[in-house]
């Protein structure tokens, strides 16, 4: 054997599992932290309430996403969040993030069958009273008594 041959013999270094072993590595500690801080929302609100006995629909899901149902097969997707003592409908919106939803909203309606909530950015209701069967809120902006009685599941 020439000293040559024994060259192109070597193993080649292993570096590329080095990379693959770190890159694994990575993804399983942004999972982790992902799925720590992901939105849950408050168990005692999520399921599906009739709002004020009409015909508004309203389900909030853990996720942090409510859909509410006004009528005439309209869907409409946004958030929610508990903070303290209050709720919170509606996305925190930028004023060019709502532009360009705006633009956007028509077009993916017509796809989807869901209307964004980006409008009026987000709705404060102060939580006056939760049982299992019903939830008491006052609308802050308008000072008015809003009433979500659970549709059984």
């Amino acid at each position: 054997m020439e000293p040559t041959e024994q060259v192109r013999d070597t193993p080649p270094p292993k570096r590329p599992r080095r990379r693959w072993l770190i890159v694994c590595v990575v993804l399983v500690l942004v999972s982790m932290v992902s799925w720590w801080y992901w939105p849950r929302g408050d168990a005692r609100f999520v399921g599906r309430w009739l709002v004020n006995g009409g015909p508004l629909l309203l389900m909030f899901h853990t996720n942090g996403t409510a859909v509410s149902y006004p009528g005439a097969g309209d869907l409409l997707l946004s958030t929610w969040r508990i903070e303290g003592q209050y709720l919170m409908i509606g996305p925190k919106v930028s004023d060019r993030l709502g532009q360009a939803l705006s633009i956007a909203e028509k077009p993916l309606a017509a796809i989807t069958g869901y209307r964004i909530d980006h409008g009026n950015g987000e709705n404060e209701y102060e939580i006056i009273e939760v049982s299992e069967s019903a939830i008491q809120l006052r609308d802050t902006a308008e000072g008015q008594v809003v009433r979500l009685t659970r549709i059984p599941e």
